[in-house]
C-alpha cells in the first residue's frame, strides 16, 4: 500500500534564534497533536552560531523535522527558499522562528485549498500578539467573507485590496504553481502586491476570513528589537503605491476609462492614508523631524492637512528647532546659542533637548557679547549691529526666518 502524500510543509528560517526556536517547536508539539493532515517541518539554519543545532536535535525525534544547515550566512530571502526547495508537501507555507500557528485555522485553510484545486494560493488576515499570548483579539485586515479570484482578475483583487486596506502577505501555495512560477521581488514595488499579481497569472488566489497565524510584536518582556514592519510603514508608502500600480497595470486590459480613473484615485488615497500612518508612527519613534516635516508637507499637497497626526505648526517648529540644533553649515565653529527675547520655556526645553552647544537665555540684546554663537531672536533684527556680530563669528537668526525655511 503506497504512502498518502504529504499535505504541507512549514518552512521555517532561522539565524541565532534558538531560545525562539525551542518554543516554537514546542508549540507546534502541543497545538498539532491532532492535526488532521500530514506536515512536514523545514527548518533553514543559516550558519547560526547560538544552540540552534542542539535544539532542532532535542525534537528531531518528536516532530517530522527536515534540517538544513547553511555552511555560511546566505541572507533570509536566500535560506527560505531554499527552504521551499526542499518542501515534499502538496501545499507549503513561510512560518517565522517568532510567530505561531492556530492549527485549526491552517486545517480550514487547507480544506479551502483541497475544495478550490485550481487555486495557486491563499492568503489570509493574521492575529498580532506580544509576549507569545495567543489570546488576542488584535487582527491585521479582515475580509467579510472567505473570497476566490479567478485566474487572471487582476481588477477585482486590486478592488478587494483597495476596499480593505488589505496587505497580501500571510499565505499557503500548491507548491506545482510554484515550481512553475518561481516568485520575483522588486525593490520599486512592493511584493504582497507583485507576488499576488503573479499567482493569479496561473491559478485561482484565495483569501480566507479566519486568520491561521500569530504575528509577534514583542516576543520577550525585555524585547527592545524594532519590527521590521513597523520600520517599513515609516517609509513604504512610495513602493506600497508602486505595487499597486503594477497591479493595475495588469487589469489595464479589462478597465474603461472610467474604472481606471476611479482606481488611480483610490490608489492615491490608500497612499495617503499609509502616509499618514507612517507620519505618525515617525513621530512616536522620534525620527528626524525634518524628514517628517516633508511627509506633512507633500500629504498637504494631497489635501490631508487635517488628518495629520499632529498639528501642522508643531510639525514645522521641530523642524525648526532640530534645524538650527543640527545643521552642520549652521553650526559650524559655533560654541553657544544665544536666544534673545521672551522665548516659551518648552521652545527653550526643546533647543536644550537637542543641542550640544552651550544655551544662553537673554531677555534683551546686547551687542558684542558672544563670540561663536548662533543668535536667535524672537522679534525682528532692528537692534542688531550685524557688522559687530559676524566680526565675532556669529550668526544672526530670528524666528520668522528660520520658520520660512519650513512653510
Amino acid at each position: 500500500m503506497q504512502n498518502k502524500p504529504l499535505v504541507i510543509s512549514i518552512c521555517i528560517p532561522t539565524y541565532n534564534r534558538a531560545k525562539c526556536l525551542q518554543i516554537l517547536l514546542n508549540d507546534i508539539y502541543n497545538e498539532f497533536s491532532n492535526f488532521p493532515f500530514s506536515y512536514e517541518l523545514i527548518i533553514s539554519n543559516n550558519a547560526s552560531s547560538d544552540d540552534t543545532d542542539a535544539v532542532v536535535e532535542s525534537w528531531s525525534k518528536k516532530l517530522p523535522i527536515l534540517y538544513i544547515k547553511q555552511a555560511n550566512n546566505i541572507g533570509s530571502a536566500r535560506s527560505l527558499e531554499d527552504a521551499f526547495a526542499n518542501a515534499s508537501g502538496i501545499f507549503s507555507m513561510y512560518l517565522a522562528d517568532d510567530d505561531f500557528l492556530d492549527c485549526d485555522g491552517l486545517a480550514d485553510a487547507i480544506l479551502m485549498l483541497i475544495r478550490n484545486p485550481e487555486a495557486a494560493v491563499l492568503y489570509a488576515p493574521w492575529k498580532l500578539i506580544r509576549l507569545q499570548n495567543k489570546a488576542s483579539n488584535q487582527q491585521f485586515y479582515e475580509v467579510p467573507t472567505d473570497l476566490v479570484f479567478d485566474q487572471g482578475d487582476y481588477k477585482n483583487l486590486l478592488s478587494t485590496i483597495l476596499n480593505h486596506h488589505i496587505f497580501l502577505e500571510i499565505s499557503i501555495f500548491r507548491n506545482s504553481y510554484y515550481q512553475e512560477l518561481r516568485r520575483g521581488y522588486s525593490e520599486i514595488a512592493y511584493w504582497s502586491f507583485t507576488i499576488p499579481a503573479e499567482w493569479i497569472s496561473v491559478g485561482q488566489v484565495l483569501i480566507m476570513r479566519k486568520p491561521f497565524y500569530y504575528a509577534s510584536i514583542q516576543y520577550f518582556e525585555d524585547e527592545k528589537l524594532e519590527q521590521a514592519g513597523n520600520l517599513e510603514v515609516e517609509h513604504a508608502w512610495d513602493v506600497y503605491r508602486g505595487g499597486m500600480e503594477y497591479l493595475l497595470g495588469r487589469a489595464l486590459a479589462t478597465c474603461d476609462e472610467e474604472e481606471f480613473s476611479n482606481f488611480k484615485n483610490r490608489i492615491q488615497e490608500f497612499v495617503a492614508d499609509r502616509m499618514i500612518v507612517g507620519l505618525k508612527m515617525r513621530i512616536l519613534n522620534n525620527r528626524n523631524p525634518i524628514e517628517n516635516y516633508y511627509l506633512a508637507a507633500r500629504l498637504c499637497g494631497l489635501g490631508k492637512k487635517e488628518q495629520l497626526p499632529v498639528s501642522y505648526d508643531y510639525i514645522r517648529t521641530e523642524a525648526a528647532i532640530w534645524y538650527l540644533c543640527n545643521n552642520e553649515r549652521v553650526l559650524n565653529n559655533k560654541s553657544s546659542i544665544v536666544l534673545v527675547g521672551e522665548f516659551e520655556e518648552e521652545f527653550v526645553l526643546k533647543v536644550k533637548e537637542n543641542s550640544g552647544l552651550k544655551i544662553v537665555n537673554n531677555k534683551t540684546y546686547s551687542k558684542g557679547i558672544h563670540n561663536h554663537a548662533i543668535l536667535l531672536f524672537q522679534g525682528d533684527f532692528n537692534n542688531v549691529d550685524f557688522k559687530i556680530e559676524k566680526m565675532r563669528d556669529n550668526e544672526v537668526w530670528n524666528e520668522t526666518r528660520l520658520l520660512n525655511k519650513f512653510l
